[in-house]
């Protein structure tokens, strides 16, 4: 555990704690309900499949509290020129007070050395979630990061690939999934050119 708000790497209003999620944490039924609840089951791993892959050396599952309050989720995948963020949420609570940006600028400045990617539903689709999608697109934009010319395929379906840096290492960017996959997971990378 470490403070966030009292050393030169905050961005906070106030101070915050960033905890490593132990199953014997203390609020570990806060963060294991944010998880469940904050991705369709199709889009999700067990909470005991997370768990375990955080065990790795360079897989990272941080809550973010201020006080007792939850404040968001964050499970990435650190390698040598990028950061995958696999998942990221923040309690329904708190949406729109600024964790989220906050959350994403603490990870940007954590891992300055790294290009931070992942992916969100497309947009353009006239899906059914269509403004949730423009709106999450336009809040990534705001925090630094830029749609790639990729789209990942998987069985859940499609998704645009975003990221922060100038250069993106397809082969890095898919090493870092096949790591979060338990080799079950297999998804495709496709140009949009």
């Amino acid at each position: 555990m470490f403070l966030v708000g009292t050393t030169d790497r905050s961005l906070w209003r106030g101070v915050m704690r960033c905890e490593d999620i132990k199953k014997e944490m203390p609020h570990y039924d806060a963060v294991r309900k944010l998880q469940m609840t904050a991705f369709p089951p199709e889009e999700s791993f067990s909470m005991e499949e997370i768990l375990r892959l955080s065990e790795s050396d360079h897989i990272e599952y941080k809550s973010f509290w201020e006080g007792e309050q939850l404040c968001g989720l964050l499970f990435y995948n650190v390698g040598e020129t990028m950061l995958y963020l696999f998942y990221f949420s923040v309690p329904a609570r708190v949406r729109s007070k600024g964790y989220g940006a906050q959350l994403i600028q603490w990870l940007i400045k954590m891992y300055s050395d790294k290009t931070v990617v992942g992916n969100i539903e497309p947009t353009g689709f006239n899906a059914e979630n269509e403004d949730q999608r423009i709106r999450r697109l336009a809040f990534y934009e705001r925090n630094g990061f830029h749609k790639e010319p990729f789209r990942l395929i998987d069985d859940s379906g499609l998704y645009d690939v975003i990221s922060t840096g100038p250069v993106f290492d397809e082969k890095e960017f898919m090493q870092l999934i096949d790591e979060l996959g338990f080799g079950s997971y297999n998804p495709s990378l496709q140009s949009v050119r």
